[in-house]
């Protein structure tokens, strides 16, 4: 949403140079030509709470994983 605004916000000499940059034009088209997708990116992290008491290792990494933070590589 920041950065949303903020190429929103930019007057049309400002954009024309930000533009000139390939991984800004990427990150510029990929705002404005879909906003609904950047808010989704957000929306794959289900609520994690730590546990409230000691757990092994393993059974940790399996709860942060089913949570869905981090993936096993």
């Amino acid at each position: 949403d920041l950065v949303k605004r903020t190429v929103e916000s930019m007057s049309a000499p400002e954009r024309a140079q930000a533009e000139r940059a390939p991984e800004l034009m990427r990150l510029i088209s990929e705002i404005l030509d879909k906003p609904h997708e950047a808010s989704k990116l957000d929306d794959h992290v289900k609520n994690f709470e730590l546990p409230k008491e000691y757990m092994q290792l393993d059974d940790f990494m399996k709860r942060v994983q089913e949570s869905g933070i981090v993936k096993d590589a």
